[in-house]
């Protein structure tokens, strides 16, 4: 571009009024400002106070520096695209604006300066990242089967055992959108238990019970292969069905017990479909 002065006129100092109006450095400009186009000594004050204010060189004349300064003033976020080039990186007060907001959000844009750089970059990926993007979309369908018996006997008027078995199958399937992280996966385990029962002395019971159990995990994590986020780092694997154990003593008063003897077994089946 070439440089604006005193006396210049034309499309581009028309440009420059607007910009400095839009900053309320010049009175708004009408569509009877016959001066619109002409670089008269108003526009001289406002470029001289726009140059002031971003520390540049205060001489009143719009130069390549001031003029870049000044279409980067123009811009407010989230009125043009942003994004990082390296031929041409894009300046403005948008990018300034974006590089505080995200500075404020604890995402590194580093120091604000108005130059949309790798940096920048890296903050606004993390951030939509972290805040918007779907990391990743799957169809899971999963369903559990649950057999279970115990036994409780009588061996004394003060000693009662109980002892008991369950299994437990889980299968599943995984529909990823990453196709290295689908597939099907299943397992069973089989928990043993056991309680005794000491008492009743003075309308007082003893108990202890132990056994195992289990947990199972999110049946995606028995699938992976490969990160979800960048498609190729490997991932390990989880195993579906986690093993538990625990044991527990207690106290409480006595209750009538119908059962001397017995055998009960039980069946529990369950399903999901998660997306």
């Amino acid at each position: 571009m070439r440089v604006l002065r005193r006396g210049d006129a034309g499309p581009d100092v028309a440009e420059i009024r607007s910009i400095l109006a839009g900053m309320d450095l010049l009175p708004p400009v009408t569509g009877t400002d016959d001066d619109y186009g002409t670089f008269d000594v108003a526009v001289e004050h406002a470029v001289r106070a726009f140059q002031q204010r971003r520390g540049l060189i205060t001489d009143g004349i719009v130069g390549p520096a001031t003029f870049q300064a000044l279409k980067g003033a123009s811009y407010h976020l989230g009125s043009r695209p942003l994004s990082y080039t390296i031929a041409a990186p894009i300046q403005g007060d948008d990018v300034f604006t974006l590089q505080e907001r995200l500075t404020e959000l604890g995402f590194d844009a580093g120091r604000p300066d108005g130059y949309f750089g790798p940096q920048t970059e890296r903050a606004l990926k993390t951030f939509q990242r972290d805040t918007l993007s779907i990391v990743r979309e799957d169809s899971v369908r999963e369903g559990n089967v649950g057999l279970w018996a115990d036994t409780t006997a009588r061996w004394t008027d003060w000693l009662r055992t109980t002892v008991g078995i369950r299994e437990d199958y889980f299968a599943g399937r995984v529909l990823s959108d990453t196709p290295e992280n689908s597939g099907n996966a299943q397992a069973s385990m089989t928990s043993p238990k056991a309680g005794i029962v000491l008492g009743p002395w003075y309308k007082t019971e003893f108990y202890g019970n132990a056994g195992y159990g289990l947990h199972s995990n999110d049946i995606r994590g028995a699938t992976i292969t490969v990160d979800p986020i960048d498609k190729v780092t490997p991932q390990d694997r989880v195993p579906l069905l986690v093993r538990s154990k625990g044991a527990e003593p207690h106290q409480g008063s006595r209750r009538p017990h119908q059962l001397a003897r017995g055998v009960r077994a039980g069946f529990r089946f369950g399903t999901a479909v998660r997306r």
